[in-house]
């Protein structure tokens, strides 16, 4: 019985260990020494995003294309988006937070046809992250 007990121990203690080490590889961050003080993440793409003074701006606004199938269906709602602007004002990826049936597409395509100027931290252009919200409205 106290065999028993020692092995369940070892192998709590060997999968505790597992799990630290791969926490600590996936919570990586990259030293950007012009974002030297603020908050950084790491993103597999290879790029560090920082937390900015102020936020990416818009260039125009965002008109998505109702699909077809979502107007006939009378689907509406709003699609919550997460997009890299990038220190250039380039869009990198864009994440679905929110999804709505049939329209995300639509809220993606949008948001790549409109131009960001980019977020700045310390007077300098740095990668942001942003949430846009994408509506989708029957009249």
């Amino acid at each position: 019985m106290r065999k028993i007990v020692l092995l369940s121990w070892a192998l709590l203690l060997l999968l505790l260990c597992s799990c630290s080490s791969n926490q600590t590889t996936r919570n990586e961050t990259r030293f950007d020494p012009s974002t030297t003080g603020s908050e950084t993440r790491f993103d597999p793409s290879g790029e560090v995003f920082v937390a900015y003074d102020e936020p990416p701006l818009l260039f125009g606004s965002i008109n998505p294309e109702y699909p077809e199938f979502a107007r006939r269906s009378r689907i509406q709602g709003t699609v919550v988006l997460e997009v890299e602007v990038y220190k250039t004002g380039e869009i990198g990826n864009i994440r679905v937070k929110k999804s709505v049936t049939s329209l995300d597409q639509a809220a993606i395509d949008a948001v790549k046809r409109v131009r960001f100027k980019p977020g700045l931290s310390n007077g300098k252009a740095v990668n942001s992250l942003i949430i846009i919200p994408v509506e989708f409205k029957l009249n």
